[in-house]
């Protein structure tokens, strides 16, 4: 894929179909600070964005629901 997941400058482990990312690595409690990259091609330039993803100790999550990394 054409993608990167990083947190505090360590990779996130992951799967991406259908347009998704899913996290297929452990995330402790607490809230994290994920940087997804693009990495472009030939014709959509790099970029990235930084989202948050709160977990909660009842086994819930806090998370964007949509996260546009290059809107062109």
């Amino acid at each position: 894929n054409d993608f990167n997941v990083t947190e505090g400058g360590k990779s996130i482990n992951f799967t991406y179909n259908d347009n998704k990312i899913n996290l297929t690595q452990k995330l402790g409690l607490g809230n994290h600070t994920l940087i997804i990259a693009y990495l472009g091609n030939d014709i959509y330039a790099a970029s990235n964005t930084t989202i948050t993803l709160s977990i909660f100790g009842n086994k819930t999550m806090n998370v964007p629901e949509n996260v546009s990394v290059n809107d062109t």
